[in-house]
């Protein structure tokens, strides 16, 4: 559809590519790039060196090692969204497992009955919602009964 207007690069092409990655993203864009100003613009701008994080320092550690920020900041809700909504195409480009979200087999059980009580607790919701836009006071005979 696209054809030649489209260039796919990966993450780790930039991360842990050379300058040629980065000149053959100038070339496609059709952006006049000599090798020495290629290879200064990705000296400079390398992730070794601007991996930093300015809001949270905290992050600047967990950095180091790979998947580490996700396993550390997401809560498990987080990570099941997360897989919910991108899972599928994580899986087809390689980034994941079927069930890369889960710590551990309780991670996975643990969702589901999670799952299971939000279920209840949204249809109950919305009975209780029913009933109250229902035109007949449900607790009137009560009220008549109470009077006499």
């Amino acid at each position: 559809m696209l054809g030649n207007r489209y260039m796919e690069v990966r993450y780790e092409e930039l991360k842990n590519g050379s300058p040629e990655v980065l000149g053959r993203i100038f070339a496609h864009c059709g952006l006049p790039a000599d090798t020495d100003m290629v290879a200064r613009i990705h000296s400079e701008n390398h992730i070794s060196r601007k991996q930093y994080s300015s809001g949270d320092a905290s992050l600047n550690t967990l950095r180091v090692k790979p998947d580490s920020i996700w396993k550390e900041r997401l809560s498990l809700t987080d990570r099941y969204r997360m897989h919910r909504w991108a899972g599928a195409l994580l899986m087809e480009l390689g980034y994941a497992g079927s069930d890369w979200w889960a710590s551990s087999p309780t991670d996975r059980m643990w969702v589901r009955f999670r799952s299971f009580l939000w279920r209840i607790g949204r249809g109950f919701q919305g009975g209780v919602q029913s009933w109250k836009l229902a035109s007949v006071d449900p607790f009137e005979p009560l009220r008549a009964w109470r009077r006499s």
